[in-house]
């Protein structure tokens, strides 16, 4: 949900360096199929290379600031990311206008456990990556809703 990065301005002195929406390979396929007796299935395939990252560092400067941050080094890429959600779903007629509608979902079928995100990427020399943000895991979500 995070806006930081939509706008190529957001990133001075970015040269070299990828941008946060820089995906090079992108497969993604969405299916709805009806089945008989009100039933429905779905599924949704989102196979892509992991976001970039930089390592940055505060280069120190004279004057105000006392420091910028820059990219140092080759920029990397997270894991690449392997997404299958699959669905079922069915309607049921409870009479006067009225449905009952009940959807199973799995989602993350693959569990896909790449990293998406560090805890910062402003490291001193000598600092590693720690991963903060992962794929979610498998899990399975129950929808039960009312139609009128």
């Amino acid at each position: 949900g995070s806006r930081r990065g939509s706008d190529p301005n957001s990133f001075l002195n970015a040269n070299g360096q990828l941008m946060q929406g820089d995906r090079p390979h992108m497969f993604r396929v969405q299916a709805n199929f009806q089945l008989p007796w009100q039933m429905r299935l779905n599924t949704m395939i989102n196979l892509q290379s992991g976001r970039p990252y930089s390592r940055l560092a505060i280069l120190p400067t004279e004057g105000n600031p006392s420091g910028v941050v820059a990219p140092v080094g080759d920029p990397g890429r997270h894991d690449f990311q392997y997404l299958w959600d699959i669905g079922w779903g069915k309607s049921f007629d409870l009479g006067g206008n009225v449905g009952l509608e009940l959807d199973l979902q799995l989602l993350n079928a693959l569990n896909s456990t790449a990293t998406d995100w560090f805890e910062t990427t402003t490291l001193a020399e000598g600092d590693e990556f720690i991963p903060s943000w992962w794929v979610k895991p498998r899990r399975l979500q129950l929808h039960v809703g009312i139609v009128f």
